[in-house]
């Protein structure tokens, strides 16, 4: 399945180690989810009607998780990349 967008997470995770990974967000029919892999976590939002909204969920259950000062961009929207010219969202 070819990603709709790819965006680009940064914080610290469980065990107050700074990551920085790249996901995915899926377009499927009408709507969007993310599949997210770190280490022993794996995550896959429900469906959204937004990649934006699909990115919050991704950062609660993050958060829920114990990740702390989470922060997302988006790095390409479908080919195009706009890495820099985005800016970063705060999530916690």
């Amino acid at each position: 399945m070819t990603p709709a967008e790819i965006h680009q997470v940064e914080g610290f995770d469980p065990r107050k180690r700074s990551f920085n990974r790249n996901f995915s967000v899926y377009k499927k029919d009408r709507s969007y989810f993310i599949q997210f892999t770190y280490e022993e976590s794996h995550v896959e939002t429900p469906p959204f009607q937004t990649p934006a909204e699909a990115v919050k969920a991704l950062a609660k259950t993050l958060e829920d998780k114990n990740f702390t000062l989470l922060r997302t961009r988006i790095n390409f929207k479908g080919e195009k990349y706009l890495t820099e010219l985005e800016p970063w969202i705060n999530h916690s």
